[in-house]
């Protein structure tokens, strides 16, 4: 068997797929420092975490109708079009926010209830021409809006005070806003892989 063939084609294969896993689904998990808080759920200088996954290749997302679900607005930063020139990636995000939401429902205050106040939905993220990543949802009782400009942004919970029936909301703003876990890139990975085939060679050549 040539096994120098086999070792030429495997590094072609690795570097395919690294130079091409560069775009499509991607999960980030982020952190950050509350700096202010009007709930008792949170205090200032608490961590915070929350994750996102996302097509990073994604050139269009939506607005979706609080009551049926329906597409109510659409995205699309293809070129040519109004958007191309300043965004170079529109995505539909799916966010684990979980840990946060609960700190806020776990402390409304008495006689408050959640309250859906809006009539638009969306989950996504997009990214500017100049490099900065947003990262926005708004669904029932909940909002968020964060970003790398600027490394911060802020959480809210919609409530609604049963005794007034006013609706309220509680917030935290956040800062230093960091990944938590960075990703390697595929690129990376191929490195490694490409080191570990050299290995396993000089092993083979020895037997």
């Amino acid at each position: 068997m040539n096994f120098k063939f086999l070792k030429v084609f495997t590094v072609v294969i690795i570097l395919f797929f690294s130079l091409n896993t560069k775009a499509g689904m991607i999960t980030e998990n982020w952190q950050a420092e509350v700096s202010f808080t009007d709930s008792t759920g949170f205090t200032v200088g608490q961590l915070v975490y929350w994750s996102v996954v996302y097509d990073n290749s994604s050139l269009v997302m939506h607005r979706f109708d609080d009551a049926t679900g329906a597409v109510e607005y659409t995205w699309d930063a293809s070129c040519p079009g109004t958007w191309c020139v300043d965004y170079s990636m529109f995505a539909d995000a799916i966010f684990e926010t979980s840990d946060i939401y609960n700190a806020f429902a776990a402390n409304i205050p008495v006689n408050f209830s959640g309250s859906d106040q809006n009539i638009t939905n969306y989950s996504r993220t997009y990214k500017q021409t100049n490099g900065a990543n947003y990262y926005d949802y708004i669904k029932d009782d909940f909002h968020f809006y964060v970003s790398t400009y600027g490394n911060g942004g802020y959480f809210e919970m919609f409530m609604r005070d049963g005794d007034n029936n006013v609706d309220t909301s509680r917030q935290i703003d956040v800062v230093n806003m960091k990944l938590a876990e960075p990703v390697p890139e595929p690129s990376t990975l191929a490195i490694f892989a490409l080191g570990m085939m050299g290995l396993a060679s000089r092993r083979f050549k020895r037997n």
